[in-house]
């Protein structure tokens, strides 16, 4: 491989990391479209300007230790990089990428070596920079994943070893000697991993595994370009260079990184990381390259060596006497101690500390009162009483103590409070301790003034400020007319959004019933994930999207005590500190001050009232639900479909997410208020039969003639299938399958805009090809349950329940008339 070819190959894997980092900062103004994460819906995000400094501040940033959690696992860590900057997402999902790219420069190497040898193991200079790329890409996993951690120093001493084999290659002439330093390698790093798994001082662990691995990143380039610049040796070239660039912008970016954690520039959160990703990938398409001319080269001085001296593989040279690298020993230790110097010397007599961030620091200052209510006519006996003892000059002289004062109310002159402020709270505690303050307040001291003896004590500290804190905390709270049961009934039925101003309908994952879909009256879907349900509260997470913005809620209640109101609500919100989140903030409390609390005191202002509109706006938006639900099992099915075996028929994968696709797709053609009967052509087999309880049809213009005549007669309905059964005939290998499920019907007459219910029992055969869309509906017959009765809603006053009930008037004579919407 030519090296143009070899750089061009490198560049096109690694630019992509910096360019989604890039594409993540919210730098250039202008509107972008995304696609929803769950249907695919195209909506736009606006870009604002953000003002990132191109250099951070020159002083030491202070390691600070967390712990990271990734893939199950959790250790204990220092941040590499702040995951919610604004190059966060697009620095992780860069790791991930050049942690596939290192495996797939690795595996194809390796694939070549083997071409080569026909041989699982042999000392080859191919196979050891194959393994050193794939283990270097666990470094990468384990930066993505868990930062600065054990599992990243263990990835890191891995990457190290194969390094030594490299060295060992060079400066061992003979493969008997080789294998004997091999075995040293091995022991010596088995020994680096024990201690960075034993040690418990993350610190130590990092400088330890980090010092021993830039003495062999600095020491190799040095012994490369040695041989090369100053000796002429052409065999050094490609290894001085990418070991030149490894050490020049992998390692060093590497190690200013950790220098600067939490400040985010141009520099460092993105201009290193753009480096390590870049360079990366070179170096070791440039060691592979090389790997290859180097072992036939060796594999011709071996054969040359011992067909002159007649001896064996092992025995002969390696290499010529003038490639052969002299005294690496030294050479590593000078390097280690230069290491030291940008490890330890740089942070401790280079960069100064940054100075605190005071504001953002915990205050220990403890701030106390103390209230106490005098008899009346004793006050001027009180205060007399109290000075004899010296509380107050005690007190501003006891150690930590900053203040301590005794004041009288002027509103109520019998009524004394103390302020004290101190440095901490074991400043109030040795102070109690002394004894001071209850030898001062006994039953014959000023106690004795003091009403009931009831002195009222309050501790009090500064709040850490919200500006420091990681997220960002916001809420509101409502009262309502209804009762907290009514309330609850609603809010936590996962299953409805009305309360959720702005969404049409939920639908519940098939695979996760703590998940729900909200499809939204602006036509844009959001992801919520179900937390806990308790008595008397609600938490559930907004998964972040294109668009929507990711937080953690908590609804919760309480009786009210605001007179016409039942329910007190309480909504807060907790959403992580990214990009713009102060305007994201003002936004949220707009909203919910001028659409949200309305919205909500509204809803619920009339129970009976809310019922019915509950029903309707799940009945009118019903069809929409049964088309995006039809797409997710009709993508279900696809995909299992796709990925079944070869000798498994294709009719028998994924029999019951087809169906439900299916059932989903007839009941939105039934639903959808444009009467459209085109869509049932791909669901309707060549001699179907539809029997709905009299009405009899078999012809697609029967169809469109019955869904435009009394299907018609309500203009908005939805079913809802429960008992959903399907059984396999004695012809499933043709596709034949029986279907069962229970269907309840929910509908808006035309005539006078009533709500009627019905319960049915669908039976179905259908066929199902594997090169179809949908399964298709041969034979279908209902059966009524419950027939078609008008729905009442009964409100009552006070916190009494609402309750629906059927009305079972005139439905013998509906029967026939409405039996068509089943």
């Amino acid at each position: 491989m030519q090296l143009p070819a070899i750089i061009i190959l490198a560049l096109a894997t690694a630019l992509c990391p910096p360019v989604l980092a890039l594409s993540n900062v919210p730098y250039c103004q202008g509107v972008e479209f995304h696609k929803s994460h769950k249907f695919g819906i195209a909506s736009p995000v606006h870009s604002t300007p953000s003002t990132i400094p191109v250099f951070p501040p020159f002083c030491l940033v202070p390691l600070q230790e967390t712990t990271c959690s990734g893939l199950g696992l959790s250790f204990e860590c220092f941040e590499a990089y702040k995951k919610d900057s604004p190059f966060g997402s697009g620095i992780r999902m860069g790791h991930f990428i050049v942690f596939l790219a290192l495996n797939m420069i690795g595996v194809a190497f390796l694939c070549s070596y083997y071409n080569r040898t026909r041989r699982i193991w042999q000392q080859s200079m191919l196979l050891f920079t194959a393994f050193y790329a794939i283990f270097t890409s666990s470094f990468a996993l384990c930066r993505a994943v868990w930062m600065l951690s054990r599992p990243l120093f263990i990835g890191a001493a891995l990457h190290n070893l194969f390094e030594w084999f490299i060295l060992i290659q060079l400066f061992s002439n003979t493969v008997q000697r080789q294998k004997m330093y091999v075995v040293r390698a091995v022991t010596f790093i088995l020994a680096i991993i024990s201690l960075v798994s034993l040690v418990p001082n993350l610190k130590a662990v990092t400088l330890l595994e980090q010092s021993c691995g830039v003495m062999l990143d600095l020491g190799l380039p040095v012994m490369f370009s040695q041989k090369w610049l100053l000796e002429g040796r052409d065999l050094y070239k490609y290894p001085a260079i990418a070991h030149g660039i490894h050490w020049m912008f992998t390692i060093l970016p590497l190690i200013f990184a950790n220098f600067f954690v939490g400040e985010i520039s141009w520099m460092t959160t993105f201009g290193l990381e753009f480096l390590v990703h870049v360079s990366t990938p070179i170096t070791h398409i440039l060691y592979l390259n090389w790997s290859v001319g180097f072992d036939e080269e060796k594999r011709a001085i071996q054969d040359q060596d011992m067909r002159r001296r007649h001896i064996s593989r092992d025995e002969a040279n390696t290499l010529e006497n003038g490639d052969v690298l002299e005294r690496p020993g030294k050479t590593l230790a000078v390097c280690w101690i230069i290491g030291l110097f940008f490890l330890v010397g740089i942070p401790q007599y280079v960069l100064s500390p940054c100075p605190p961030n005071n504001f953002c620091t915990a205050d220990p200052t403890f701030y106390g009162t103390a209230v106490v209510q005098v008899y009346p006519g004793l006050e001027q006996a009180f205060e007399d009483r109290l000075e004899k003892y010296k509380l107050i000059q005690k007190g501003q002289s006891a150690s930590g103590n900053i203040e301590y004062q005794f004041t009288r109310s002027l509103s109520n002159p019998s009524q004394y409070r103390f302020f004290e402020v101190w440095s901490s709270i074991k400043d109030v505690e040795a102070w109690i301790n002394s004894g001071i303050p209850s030898q001062v307040f006994r039953e014959d001291g000023p106690m004795a003034f003091i009403m009931n003896g009831t002195i009222e004590v309050a501790g009090y500290q500064k709040p850490y400020p919200g500006s420091c804190k990681d997220k960002a905390q916001l809420g509101f709270h409502v009262e309502v007319k209804a009762s907290c049961q009514q309330v609850w009934n609603v809010v936590t039925n996962f299953k409805d959004c009305s309360w959720i101003q702005g969404c049409r309908y939920a639908s519940i994952d098939p695979k996760n019933p703590d998940l729900r879909n909200l499809s939204m009256t602006d036509g844009s879907f959001v992801m919520e994930k179900l937390l806990y349900v308790t008595t008397d509260k609600f938490g559930y997470q907004r998964l972040p999207g294109d668009a929507v913005l990711g937080y953690e809620a908590v609804v919760s209640k309480t009786t009210s005590t605001v007179t016409g109101t039942g329910c007190g609500i309480g909504f807060q919100y907790q959403l992580h500190k990214g990009n713009n989140w102060q305007e994201q903030v003002e936004a949220m409390y707009e909203t919910q001050q001028r659409d949200a609390i309305p919205y909500i005191r509204q809803l619920f202002a009339n129970p009976g009232r809310w019922v019915d509109r509950q029903f309707r706006v799940e009945i009118v938006n019903g069809f929409i639900r049964h088309k995006a639900l039809s797409s997710v099992h009709s993508s279900l099915a696809s995909a299992a479909r796709l990925n079944a075996p070869g000798n498994v028929s294709k009719v028998e994968i994924a029999v019951e997410d087809r169906h439900r696709a299916l059932a989903h797709r007839w009941f939105y053609i039934v639903e959808n208020p444009q009467r459209d009967a085109e869509p049932a052509r791909e669901i309707l087999a060549k001699n179907f039969s539809l029997s709905f309880s009299g009405i009899r049809i078999n012809t697609f213009k029967a169809f469109q003639d019955w869904l435009k005549g009394p299907a018609d007669q309500a203009k908005a309905s939805s079913h809802v299938m429960e008992s959903f059964q399907i059984q396999e005939t004695t012809n499933t290998t043709n596709g034949a399958h029986e279907l069962k499920m229970v269907v309840t019907w929910n509908g808006i007459l035309r005539s006078n805009d009533e709500h009627w219910i019905a319960q049915t029992e669908h039976s179905w055969e259908t066929i199902d090809h594997a090169d179809d869309n949908f399964a298709r509906i041969k034979n279908l017959k209902v059966r009524f349950l419950v027939p078609f009765s008008p729905l009442i809603n009964e409100a009552r006053s006070g916190d009494q329940e609402t309750s629906c009930i059927f009305h079972p008037i005139h439905a013998k004579e509906n029967t026939t008339t409405l039996v068509a919407h089943n």
